[in-house]
């Protein structure tokens, strides 16, 4: 028995900790997809197999409005926070005003992104370096990738002297290799709610309640917490 769970990359991380007590417990296998948001969203509206949708809560409220999702189960997991890494390895850069974070960004060898387009995080980013009039002056400088976690995975085997990275704090966590350095300036912050809820067409219903129950409960608080979700 499979329960298809899709989702943004900043839940990815979450799952996977609750993933083998839950197939455990519950005799099931999940099978799990997760990338950037955009495109998370158009393989579930393609018709991908799916009983459990997380995206950010403004997504999810869309596609339940579409008929897309089972109305009354949506469950917010928790914000995460958009911030800079490092590999594990390098100094710290400042980045407390969007100075600092100016002047790191200006001199780094490189900076690895997630999609500039179609990840919450990328999309942030984008507006980010347009906001600071580098989107051009440190084109060269970008290394973008499909999602965050694909991108902090090769900061972090990657990254040379000076390489620095952005995106959902959940996804520089679950990336071994990386030091977290802070959340973005308050100039620039990012902070996205993401938010789980059932399929109209889940073929596991009443275990899909339970794991969005086991996801977004009062005893999974300090483990969503140490994922980088704040309450």
């Amino acid at each position: 028995m499979n329960l298809h769970i899709m989702g943004g990359g900043a839940a990815k991380g979450l799952v996977e900790a609750l993933q083998m007590p839950f197939e455990t417990e519950r005799g099931v296998k999940l099978k799990t997809h997760f990338s950037a948001v955009g495109a998370i969203k158009d393989s579930f509206n393609s018709g991908e197999a799916c009983d459990i949708l997380i995206l950010t809560r403004a997504l999810i409220e869309d596609l339940t409005q579409e008929g897309s999702l089972v109305e009354d189960t949506s469950a917010d997991l928790g914000t995460v926070q958009a911030g800079i890494a490092v590999p594990a390895a390098a100094l710290l850069p400042r980045i407390t005003t969007a100075r600092d974070l100016t002047e790191s960004l200006r001199t780094a060898t490189s900076f690895f992104v997630p999609d500039l387009q179609r990840s919450t995080a990328g999309q942030h980013i984008a507006r980010m370096l347009a906001a600071l009039g580098l989107d051009k002056e440190i084109a060269e400088n970008f290394r973008e990738f499909p999602n965050g976690e694909t991108a902090m995975q090769m900061l972090a085997t990657h990254g040379r002297r000076g390489a620095l990275g952005c995106t959902q704090m959940t996804e520089i966590r679950m990336t071994r290799g990386l030091r977290f350095v802070a959340p973005l300036p308050a100039e620039h912050a990012l902070s996205t709610i993401y938010t789980a809820a059932i399929s109209t067409r889940a073929g596991q219903s009443e275990l899909a309640r339970h794991f969005l129950n086991t996801l977004a409960c009062e005893a999974s608080l300090s483990l969503r917490t140490t994922c980088g979700f704040d309450a």
